[in-house]
């Protein structure tokens, strides 16, 4: 599926969204479609779609301060 994007386009993470248009909350798998829609109204803009949880989120390490990785060394 990514083979046939346009250079410079990224798929949408997987996860939970909100949809600020309709306020439905929706799970988007990103391995089945490309293009990120709410189910219930059709909206596409990612400003009207927020995601609630993302698989393998990089900023979620952000929330942790060192005394959250305590243990270990």
């Amino acid at each position: 599926m990514k083979a046939k994007m346009k250079k410079g386009t990224k798929v949408p993470e997987s996860g939970e969204y909100h949809c600020q248009k309709c306020n439905k909350r929706f799970m988007f798998a990103g391995t089945d479609a490309t293009q990120l829609v709410c189910p219930n109204c059709g909206a596409s803009k990612l400003e009207d779609l927020v995601p609630i949880y993302l698989e393998n989120d990089p900023e979620e390490e952000q929330l942790y301060s060192k005394d959250d990785w305590h243990g270990g060394d």
